[in-house]
């Protein structure tokens, strides 16, 4: 796709998985959701996106709700 134009260029790459990273889709999910975007708030980690906040998001969702997170989070 020519984004990268030369090697060079990259100056960060890293890879890290986790084992229990996601959260499973069954009769708990709300209450284990809730659990890990307390976790993440208590740190500090601002949650935006289709895959960070858990729940399906169209391509209009992730704008508005990143562009709400930047308004909410501007200093």
């Amino acid at each position: 796709m020519n984004i990268v134009k030369d090697r060079e260029d990259i100056v960060y790459t890293a890879l890290e998985r986790q084992t229990y990273a996601y959260v499973i889709y069954d009769l708990e999910y709300q209450k284990n959701i809730a659990i890990v975007k307390d976790f993440c708030a208590k740190l500090g980690i601002g949650l935006v996106g289709r895959f960070s906040e858990f729940e399906y998001l169209n391509m209009d969702g992730c704008i508005r709700n990143a562009m709400d997170f930047v308004r909410d989070h501007e200093g």
